[in-house]
C-alpha cells in the first residue's frame, strides 16, 4: 500500500509536465501538515505529513454571477498525504470549492472520498474501520501573487459510521499552490 501512496504523490508532483498541462490543470499544491491533530483514543499517530494536490480546470465556465460561480465552478482534484512517522496515509479525489472573501483572500472547501493504509480494527492502531472513508477539507488562502497562493487547511477523514469503527483522521498545516491559468 505505501509503493501505491508513494507512487501517486509522485504523480500529483508530475503531472504538470505535458505542454498543453495548462489546458486541462488549473493548480499544484505542496505542503506540510501536522497528523491527527485531535490526539485522543486508541492509536494516536502523529509527525509530520507531505501533500500533494492537483486541482484540474473547472467543469463549468465562469459566468461573472459570484453565487453561480461559487456553486458550480468546482474544480476536481487528487492527493496524497505521506506521513514520516509511520502513520496513516492516503490517496484522494474529490471536488473543491472557492469562494473569495476580501481582496485576495479566499475560503475554498473539498468534499471527496480518500483511500488510506490505516488500520482496520487492530489494537493498537487507530481505527479506521473502512479502507475507503469521505474527506473533507477547509482552507483559508490568500493569492500572494497571479500564480502563488498560501493556503493554512485543515482535512478531516472518516467514515460517517458506515462502518464498525470510525475513528477518524484530522490534520492541519500550510500548502502552497501555483496556479497555472
Amino acid at each position: 500500500m505505501r509503493a501505491i501512496l508513494a507512487t501517486a504523490l509522485s504523480t500529483c508532483l508530475t503531472l504538470a509536465a505535458p505542454a498543453q498541462a495548462h489546458d486541462w490543470l488549473s493548480e499544484l499544491r505542496l505542503g506540510a501538515l501536522a497528523q491527527n491533530i485531535e490526539p485522543t483514543g486508541q492509536g494516536h499517530e502523529h509527525g509530520a505529513d507531505i501533500n500533494a494536490e492537483v486541482l484540474f480546470m473547472p467543469l463549468f465556465a465562469p459566468t461573472g454571477d459570484t453565487v453561480k460561480d461559487v456553486l458550480f465552478g468546482f474544480r476536481p482534484h487528487i492527493g496524497a498525504t505521506y506521513n514520516f512517522a509511520g502513520g496513516t496515509n492516503k490517496f484522494y479525489a474529490g471536488l473543491s470549492w472557492d469562494a473569495p472573501l476580501s481582496s485576495g483572500v479566499f475560503f475554498e472547501g473539498s468534499f471527496g472520498l480518500a483511500l488510506h493504509d490505516g488500520g482496520l480494527d487492530e489494537p493498537g492502531r487507530a481505527q479506521y474501520g473502512c479502507r475507503v472513508n469521505f474527506r473533507e477539507s477547509a482552507s483559508l488562502g490568500y493569492d500572494l501573487d497571479d500564480h502563488w497562493r498560501a493556503l493554512l487547511t485543515v482535512d478531516h477523514m472518516s467514515n460517517a459510521d458506515l462502518c464498525d469503527k470510525n475513528r477518524g483522521l484530522t490534520n492541519a498545516g500550510l500548502r502552497l499552490g501555483y496556479r497555472l491559468e
